[in-house]
């Protein structure tokens, strides 16, 4: 008997429910640093490592490949946010494509009269007046 190995494209329905339990057991933050790019995150210390782990390789195994900056990352969309893990840190958005996400911050810094700076801090652009000395 041959023996083959096939690839799933979809974690199973066990995979997201317990998914789904971790997930719904979180406390997850607004990322008030980044209000230009609106995500919600969870540090793995926070619940249980090995369900923190087990979220980072169904997002490796199942998730897209995009890029943000110079990182390329692996997004999994389940139910109404997409999900990516940064070192520790599992983050959440709404699933909007990384390009249209990065335009809306634009916007949002623009209209703020800040420019986004480095690692996707907001910085302030407006001048200082000079002041006359009378």
């Amino acid at each position: 008997m041959k023996k083959t190995t096939k690839k799933l494209s979809k974690p199973s329905k066990d995979e997201i429910a317990r998914a789904r339990v971790y997930i719904n057991s979180m406390d997850w933050r607004f990322s008030r640093s980044m209000p230009q790019w609106p995500h919600w995150y969870v540090i793995r210390e926070d619940g249980s490592g090995r369900e923190f782990d087990f979220m980072d390789r169904m997002i490796q195994k199942f998730g897209y490949q995009n890029r943000w900056g110079s990182r390329n990352d692996s997004y999994l969309v389940l139910g109404r946010f997409k999900y990516w893990v940064i070192e520790d840190v599992l983050n959440r958005a709404a699933p909007i494509s990384n390009a249209e996400m990065r335009k809306r911050g634009l916007r949002y810094a623009a209209r703020r009269g800040k420019k986004i700076g480095p690692w996707g801090r907001l910085i302030s652009i407006k001048k200082k007046r000079d002041r006359k000395r009378t």
